[in-house]
């Protein structure tokens, strides 16, 4: 018995000496524990959970100048810079924001009034300032490839997606869906501009002439039917092309920029052909 509770005191000994070898005191055990070998119960404590992907910010509502009549050509001044200052802030193509309510500043306009599907007057009045008051970020229709540039014929508008964010948003013209006749090809021909899934194939820096008339800084997405993204001098609100999506020709050097060959092109919404899957 009496070797018995020697060795137990060697033992005790020996877990307090390796207590206060890892810094470790005796008022450190609990009093529950002291004098036993058995050590304490572990404690679990949970990792921090992981981070969650927040969606992109959108602009909050902002307080825009009180209009009391339309402003529109012609108009300059304070009130015109935070218009466009607001249209360039929701990624409309704008020009610079010099207080000058040019025809940039109108085609700003009827593409925002396209997207929120107010009258395409490119005059802002009352409810287009109402509309941009609480507006929010076009969203895109399609995530992948993740840069991509879609053409959303219902609206007329063109949209350049960025890391599946929508970066930039103009007003296009595309196909009228008119008969025509063309020169060097005989028969009717209808001006369409097919729905589908593109890409830009190739593309020409300068004014390029074609058998319908010239067109600036063009990247072709269909070789066949001769459709190009392009700039040109008439971009109505509404469809008026022989089937080629037209850009207004003050942002024509910029949207050159933003659809390198090999982007991929959506265009969805028109009369002719399926939508391309894979649309949210």
């Amino acid at each position: 018995m009496i070797a018995l509770a020697g060795f137990v005191a060697l033992m005790l000994l020996a877990l307090l000496g390796d207590l206060l070898a890892h810094g470790i005191s005796a008022a450190d055990i609990p009093a529950a524990t002291r004098g036993s070998a058995i050590p304490p119960p572990t404690v679990y404590v949970p990792p921090p959970p992981e981070p969650t992907e927040t969606a992109s910010p959108t602009p909050p509502g902002v307080s825009l100048p009180t209009i009391v009549a339309p402003v529109g050509p012609g108009a300059s001044g304070p009130t015109v810079s935070a218009f466009q200052q607001r249209l360039a802030q929701l990624t409309y193509m704008i020009g610079p924001v010099n207080g000058v309510y040019g025809s940039d500043t109108g085609f700003a306009v009827t593409a925002f009034q396209k997207v929120t599907g107010l009258p395409r007057t490119g005059v802002i009045d009352g409810a287009t300032a109402a509309a941009l008051a609480t507006a929010q970020i076009p969203t895109a229709t399609y995530l992948s490839p993740p840069d991509h540039i879609e053409v959303d014929i219902a609206r007329q508008v063109l949209l350049v997606v960025s890391g599946g964010q929508v970066t930039t948003t103009v007003a296009v013209s595309t196909g009228s869906g008119e008969t025509f006749y063309e020169k060097n090809s005989p028969g009717k021909h209808h001006a369409i501009t097919p729905n589908g899934m593109f890409s830009v194939l190739w593309k020409y820096s300068g004014w390029w002439t074609s058998p319908l008339g010239q067109m600036y800084k063009p990247a072709f997405i269909d070789d066949t039917l001769g459709i190009a993204i392009h700039g040109y001098s008439s971009v109505p609100p509404q469809p008026a092309s022989h089937g080629c999506i037209r850009v207004p020709l003050a942002f024509a050097d910029t949207m050159a920029k933003l659809d390198p060959v090999g982007m991929t092109v959506y265009v969805f919404g028109g009369p002719v052909g399926d939508n391309p899957p894979g649309a949210v």
